[in-house]
């Protein structure tokens, strides 16, 4: 018959088959210590089941509420989760942990970034002089004013992947939120709100091995500028603008940095730059007439600092 005894003596057996896949001496003592205790715990089992059953089978004679049934029920129910307990300690330090290196496969890094925006006016693709936006641009001067997007400061992670000591692929995620301004003529002015960027990034990234725990780097790759919930700004909207719609934009985006080790335990300090090269559209509409659109410069310049785990 099947019995938590017989099952504790075969998973003992099969966890003493994984001590030889501890990573270190300490795990391999450790597990050698939980391993011996399930076997005396096992072998208790046997001399126990007798109680137990008894416990479980034997009905309470009547008005006996705290009989000998409860106590052994309750010092079971102990051992049961003694068992438990172990068993989880144990296979826990018998399974081999990702344990963290300088030279592992998967690098993982909490980062503060700066996010240095641009945002100055490429070109201006289309103003409708009938709308009153339009109808003020059309009385300056083209080249009297211009854009600015703010700066933004953010907390990033990045996960990267090292497929060997030279070369690795990287990817970010992070939100940063802007406004848009105008400068010159237009200084002041608040054009757009609320601008959510999710910059969708992937970079392969060249390390060069120095011999010391200071490696340098450089990447470049593709980039996609997701745009978020963008509104008008207080003056774009009192010139009659209630609805502002800014496009997704393909860029690229071109990094450099260096990685500093702490020792062998896969921590570090990291130091990165990107530039990105991205030209998003803005829209602007007044009741439904597209009153102005126009290109931009973002091309932000994104300086980030923070830890890092390598494992």
């Amino acid at each position: 018959m099947f019995s938590l005894s017989s099952l504790l003596l075969n998973v003992t057996n099969a966890l003493a088959v994984t001590i030889k896949q501890s990573i270190d001496n300490d795990q391999k003592v450790k597990t050698i210590d939980c391993v011996l205790n399930l076997r005396e715990f096992a072998h208790d089992q046997f001399k126990f089941r007798a109680t137990v059953r008894k416990a479980f089978l034997q009905p309470l004679k009547r008005g006996d509420t705290h009989g000998a049934a409860p106590a052994a029920m309750d010092e079971m129910t102990m051992r049961k989760m003694t068992l438990l307990v172990a068993l989880a300690a144990a296979t826990a330090l018998s399974t081999p942990a990702m344990a963290g290196s300088p030279d592992g496969k998967i690098q993982v890094k909490v980062l503060g970034t700066a996010v240095l925006a641009d945002g100055d006016i490429d070109s201006i693709k289309s103003v409708d002089t009938g709308t009153t936006l339009g109808g003020v641009l059309a009385g300056l001067d083209a080249g009297s004013y211009n854009t600015d997007a703010n700066n933004n400061v953010v907390p990033t992670i990045a996960v990267e992947y090292f497929i060997n000591k030279v070369v690795s692929v990287e990817t970010i995620c992070c939100l940063t939120q802007h406004h848009v301004s105008g400068t010159g003529a237009l200084e002041g002015a608040g054009l757009v709100d609320h601008v959510m960027i999710l910059p969708a990034t992937v970079t392969v990234k060249a390390h060069l091995d120095t011999g010391t725990p200071i490696k340098p780097y450089i990447g470049a790759g593709p980039s996609i500028f997701f745009v978020i919930d963008e509104k008008p700004g207080a003056t774009a909207a009192a010139l009659g603008i209630d609805k502002v719609k800014m496009s997704n934009s393909f860029g690229v985006a071109l990094q450099g940095g260096v990685d500093i080790a702490l020792g062998e335990s896969g921590f570090g300090l990291t130091l990165d730059a990107k530039k990105y090269f991205v030209k998003p559209t803005a829209k602007f509409y007044e009741d439904g007439t597209l009153a102005l659109e126009t290109k931009h410069n973002l091309d932000p310049w994104v300086l980030s600092a923070g830890v890092s785990y390598r494992f």
